[in-house]
């Protein structure tokens, strides 16, 4: 008799001395029955990501089940039939289930009409279950004609269910059954219990301390906790820094066993408000040696608050358990203790080189919990304590259940970093210890591989980019799921340029970078491309840390509400530009160095307001922010000198006395103040590295204004002309135009696309994905498409707009855990653009019949004035969609560049042109002739050379003027991308391209 039967019959308290005393198992057998009869079939729902199979366990099959998804179940069924009557239930469970009930019985009885009657449930506890017996008594009723009975769980996990077993009769259950070496880990929460805390009097507080301490009268084992707050926090343990973070839409999983005693714990969670509402939130559990909770650790009201350096005594206020407003549902993580677990090391790898297999083979154990081997991850740390990446991919794990043997092999990359590593193994509830002291790894050199350099985008117009591949089309790959399979799939478009995302949080308060999953990326990106051009995208948005350390820096507006870094902080600008030197210096010490191509900056919130913009009508009025509007007043010699806030930058705006003029001072110090960042940073960075790498930033939105007067005053963007100044910028980045994505409309820059390229600067199109896929993704400017064919030809569209001017699109997955981009229909439709791009050829700017859209953004410093509304606003941000109507090619020019090159062009509009300089209008009159009398709210002018000035404010207006008289019938209905040697009409179905070979 087996081990395992002879256990369930000693838990019900049947004799074993001899086999007469066994009862027939009512079941059939375990197995794939192929002959007609009863046997077990599988069953789900169509939430449930379930996979069904069945395994060998201590010599008798098991019925195995796992489920990948948080939602449905899944379960092994038989159909029977039984006589009415008291029967018995009894099965072996193993596994882990996070659900609120553990795997076992579901048992349902139908009548003659098919009804069906629920006559039976047991199930195991959730959580780690490694033994334990699932047992029970059910009757089946006088009228049931048959008997489903199902073996499975709901929600994530996997189980095993060993001899499973329907006796005739109720047997007698002496006691819980509980089998030998059984260690059943208590189950942690699976749903939030914690409540959002905030101060209840003083709600627009910038800072608040939460507080509590827990005693543990018992050693702990394991802490774990996950958190979050809105907007930033620091965690301390005891007195120690343990975890930072300014995203509260991102919980962080934080494990505090390190800091954790016997006896009093003081946890303290130090955060700070930036803007609208504010509330911290954390929950976790401590564990003891045994795997049992001894407390459970979560913010709610038994814990303190204080505002620091207020002296008062304030009270907390609970915003409730998730989901609650405004936060509604965030996300919740699984906290398990991690058990570490020693296996018998049969051989480790001690000595690599380059492009090898590091393997490592143990001894299998009875312990260890097979089922997680898919969640067991090899990671690398430097002699530095730093993690690191050594290949692109994860590691092979496989279980050999004959010789009880695992292996583990990592194919490391040809490209990863020679020299001493230690690795370590880490699981979700488990760390394999092994059984050896050598944990270390010698990777060594092989001899170097020849490469290409990389390459940088072109500081010209053109449609085919030279790079260390190959040649393609201008145009670069950027996602926030990168994986090997994108990055391998994406090798098939033709594309070698790539950009991978270094986010602020990796900037660590001790001085240390992560750049493990930056390098990963790198080394994904060249395993499939090894001469692959990469570019780097590093957020210099403050951590969280950050403005803990310097309070004083951090954004305070006009209404008090906070924002991260000021865009006037001088200790910003210099840990900024130290941190993305420290990423350079990095990485040129390491192979994925050679591929390094530039840096674009991300990331200017606080920010936000001064370059990307938002519809808040705000100021920054903190310290750093008022000391360089000093300065500037003294330096441009504005008296009396204006002292924030002030009432006439109040928005509505008001009538008062120099209003307009304070109100006009005020932005053009913004405008400056931002684009002297942008040339600070780009000539910090050009001093250090010369002309060895590219550098650019984001910096859209200027000619784009999403129909608001506030974010066109407020958002720094009216000093573009600054930064293609002065700025030694080599690209320049920029969505396409939020208000214009509709299917019906047409794509446009935000930026002054050929004004950027006059000055040597490359400008990128971002290809967004967030419209492009489903409804549920749309933002501001609403849906688009909902299908490949509609997406193909938004891409064709933004595509060809670029080819117009000949720049870069960037192919930008911006959905996290969804990349439209990487599907094989897309990268074959990509594939066959590029080819079609690379025979396109750009419009030469002063070319037959091109009309310039002029723009001068500092002159709309004079907007801010109560004769200025959104209205006006919206028909500026509607002048680029309107000109693309025309059949003509569109220039869009600063009014520098343009006077520069003025004899190129015979048609120009320009907006707003009443708030033109008098030098302005004055050479406008010496190039066309003598203006009309402008007002300071006119909206457009259409200048013609040898025709009348056209001064209104409807954009119909403007296209009736320029449209060229073959389009004039069209009433606007296509747009007209138009390039040098090709024309593409888009009339709101398809796209008809045509190709000038001559």
């Amino acid at each position: 008799m087996s081990r395992i039967i002879r256990l369930i019959l000693l838990a019900m308290g049947i004799a074993v001395s001899g086999i007469a005393a066994e009862p027939e198992n009512l079941l059939p057998p375990v197995s794939k029955q192929k002959e007609p009869g009863e046997h077990w079939i599988i069953a789900r729902t169509q939430s449930a990501r379930a996979k069904f199979s069945t395994e060998e366990i201590d010599g008798k099959s098991a019925l195995k089940v796992e489920i990948d998804s948080d939602s449905g179940y899944a379960f092994w069924r038989v159909m029977k039939k039984l006589e009415p009557g008291v029967y018995t239930s009894s099965v072996i469970c193993r596994g882990r289930v996070e659900h609120k009930t553990g795997p076992g019985w579901e048992i349902y009885s139908f009548d003659k009409d098919g009804k069906a009657k629920m006559i039976h449930m047991r199930t195991a506890p959730s959580g780690q279950l490694d033994t334990t017996i699932v047992t029970g008594k059910f009757t089946v009723p006088a009228d049931s004609v048959s008997v489903r009975i199902g073996l499975g769980f709901s929600g994530r996990g996997v189980a095993w269910f060993l001899n499973p077993a329907i006796y005739k009769g109720g047997l007698s259950i002496l006691k819980e059954p509980v089998a030998e070496n059984t260690v059943t880990v208590e189950p942690p929460a699976t749903s939030w219990m914690a409540e959002w805390l905030w101060v209840k009097e003083q709600k627009d507080a910038p800072r608040a301390i939460f507080s509590r301490e827990y005693v543990l009268n018992e050693e702990p084992s394991c802490g774990m906790v996950q958190i979050t707050a809105d907007n930033g926090y620091s965690l301390k343990v005891n007195g120690k820094d343990v975890d930072a973070d300014m995203d509260w839409k991102t919980v962080r999983k934080v494990d505090i066993t390190s800091m954790l005693k016997k006896g009093v714990n003081r946890i303290v969670i130090d955060m700070f408000k930036i803007d609208g509402f504010a509330g911290c939130i954390m929950q976790g559990h401590v564990w003891n040696r045994e795997g049992k909770i001894i407390e459970t650790l979560k913010t709610d009201m038994s814990w303190s608050v204080e505002i620091p350096g207020s002296g008062q005594t304030v009270t907390m206020e609970s915003q409730g358990v998730p989901p609650v407003q405004p936060w509604r549902n965030i996300p919740f993580l699984r906290l398990l203790p991690a058990k570490n677990i020693i296996l018998q090391a049969l051989s480790t790898t001690d000595t690599v080189r380059q492009g090898d297999i590091f393997v490592l083979n143990f001894k299998y154990q009875e312990e260890f919990p097979i089922s997680e081997l898919k969640d067991l991850k090899l990671v690398f740390y430097d002699n530095a304590g730093n993690r690191s990446a050594l290949s692109a991919f994860d590691p092979v794990i496989r279980y050999e259940e004959r010789i009880k043997q695992i292996f583990i092999e990592l194919p490391i990359s040809r490209f990863a970093a020679p020299d001493t590593y230690e690795w370590k193994l880490e699981g979700v509830t488990f760390n394999i210890i092994p059984h050896t002291r050598n944990v270390s790894l010698k990777l060594g050199a092989l001899p170097s591989f020849e490469r290409n350099p990389a390459v940088h985008f072109s500081k010209k117009p053109t449609n085919i980019m030279k790079s260390a591949g190959g040649d393609h089309a201008p145009f670069t790959y950027s996602t926030v799921t990168p994986s090997a399979q994108n990055y391998f799939n994406w090798t098939h478009t033709g594309g070698h340029m790539y950009e991978v995302a270094l986010a602020s949080g990796y900037r660590t308060a001790d001085g240390r970078i992560d750049l493990s999953a930056m390098e990963q990326n790198m080394l994904q990106i060249l395993e499939g491309d090894p001469h692959a051009s990469i570019y780097l995208k590093i957020n210099i948005n403050v951590p969280g840390w950050w403005g803990l350390r310097y309070p004083d820096e951090l954004f305070v507006s006009n209404r008090n509400r906070r924002a991260l870094q000021s865009f006037c902080s001088e200790i910003w600008r210099q840990n900024s530009i130290d941190f993305v030197n420290d990423i350079i210096k990095s990485l040129e010490n390491r192979p994925v160095g050679v591929s390094v191509s530039g840096v674009l900056l991300m990331g200017f919130r606080g920010g936000e307001f001064q370059l990307w913009g938002e519809n808040v009508g705000e100021y920054d009025c903190s310290a750093p922010a008022q000391k360089a509007f000093s300065t500037w007043q003294r330096k441009k010699q504005v008296s009396p000198e204006i002292e924030l806030p002030h009432p006439a930058l109040e928005y509505p705006f008001q009538e008062g006395e120099n209003y307009d003029l304070i109100r006009k001072n005020f932005f053009q110090f913004v405008a400056e103040r931002s684009a002297d960042n942008i040339t600070w940073f780009a000539s910090e960075f050009k001093k250090q590295h010369g002309d060895k790498y590219s550098f650019g930033v984001y910096y859209g939105y200027p000619m784009e204004h999403s129909a608001s007067l506030k974010r066109m005053l407020f958002s720094g963007h009216l000093g573009i002309q600054k930064v293609l100044n002065e700025a030694p910028l080599d690209i320049i980045s920029c969505p396409a135009s939020y208000s214009l994505r509709r299917l019906n409309l047409s794509h446009a820059y935000m930026n002054p696309v050929d004004s950027a390229l006059l000055h040597g600067i490359m400008p990128i199109l971002e290809n967004d994905i967030r419209n492009y896929a489903t409804k549920f993704f749309g933002d501001s400017s609403g849906t688009t498409v909902f299908s490949l064919r509609d997406s193909q030809l938004t891409s064709s569209k933004l595509n060809l707009l670029a080819a117009a001017h000949g720049t870069v699109v960037r192919y930008y997955a911006i959905i996290e855990g969804m990349d439209f981009f990487a599907p094989l229909p897309m990268i074959k439709s990509i594939a066959q653009e590029n080819r079609l791009l690379m025979k396109l050829k750009p419009a030469p700017l002063g070319m037959k019949d091109q009309v310039a859209m002029v723009i001068d953004t500092m002159s709309w410093a004079s907007c801010a004035s109560p004769a200025f509304n959104d209205q006006i606003t919206r028909k500026i941000s509607e002048l680029r969609d309107t000109l693309m109507r025309t059949g003509r090619s569109v220039a869009f020019i600063t009014i520098d560049d343009w006077e520069k090159n003025a004899e190129r062009w015979e048609n120009v509009v320009i907006p707003l042109p009443g708030v033109l300089s008098q030098s302005r209008k004055e050479f406008l009159e010496k190039t066309f002739e003598k203006l009309p009398t402008l007002k300071l709210n006119d909206v457009f002018m259409v200048l013609r050379k040898g025709e009348k000035t056209l001064v209104c404010d409807d954009t119909k207006e403007v296209w009736q003027a320029t449209a060229l008289p073959q389009v004039l019938s069209s009433e606007m209905k296509n747009v007209w991308y138009v390039g040098g040697n090709f024309t593409a009409i888009w009339d709101g179905n398809k796209l008809d391209i045509k190709i000038n070979d001559k």
